[in-house]
């Protein structure tokens, strides 16, 4: 089989087994009623649609039609590309446990349930959004597996938003909890664990 070939079947399957992993953990909330929602399209909001929407047209293209993008190809080393393989497959996994720490209390959108609580067990311990993390984290890998600088750059493009959604949310944490999200804060890293 040629290398090529190979790297995008091997994409096709990582993205698959996610894909399927968060439409599990999505559908869990159909149904479910909300006490309060809180959402505002923000600036950070817009760039992270539009760079979603560039990283999935590219990425697609370069299934379908890489000759297309084939001047933004660069010749990574496959040990790279394999590496970006194991990476996003291990996202995925974390991506998991994640949802399962959440349990009934995921949203795909800022919502809040009767008798919501603060979730600090798991890889909420350490760190306050692993969601947002693992997700980059994921996307990046992936790119990687593409050895495609453009993809490559759409990637890093989706990354830079969550830097300001993730304040924006902390905000209606605090809200919501008080000093008890405050003194969260001070014993977990944003994105990354605390040493």
């Amino acid at each position: 089989m040629d290398e090529e070939l190979l790297f995008r079947f091997i994409l096709i399957l990582i993205y698959g087994i996610f894909t399927g992993v968060r439409i599990f953990y999505r559908s869990q909330e159909l149904g479910q009623t909300f006490e309060q929602e809180y959402f505002r399209k923000t600036k950070a909001i817009i760039l992270l649609i539009v760079a979603i929407l560039g990283y999935f047209l590219f990425l697609i293209v370069w299934i379908i039609f890489p000759q297309m993008i084939i001047v933004f190809q660069f010749n990574f080393p496959s040990i790279l590309r394999l590496f970006g393989a194991i990476v996003a497959a291990f996202s995925i996994f974390l991506t998991a446990w994640i949802h399962h720490t959440l349990g009934s209390q995921y949203s795909a959108k800022w919502r809040i349930r009767k008798g919501h609580q603060l979730i600090i067990t798991g890889p909420y311990s350490r760190v306050r959004h692993p969601m947002y993390a693992i997700l980059n984290l994921f996307s990046i890998s992936v790119s990687i597996i593409t050895a495609n600088v453009l993809i490559i750059f759409f990637a890093f493009s989706v990354a830079i938003p969550f830097f300001w959604i993730a304040r924006t949310e902390e905000k209606f944490l605090i809200d919501l909890f008080g000093e008890e999200y405050l003194e969260y804060m001070k014993n977990t890293g944003r994105f990354f664990p605390r040493f």
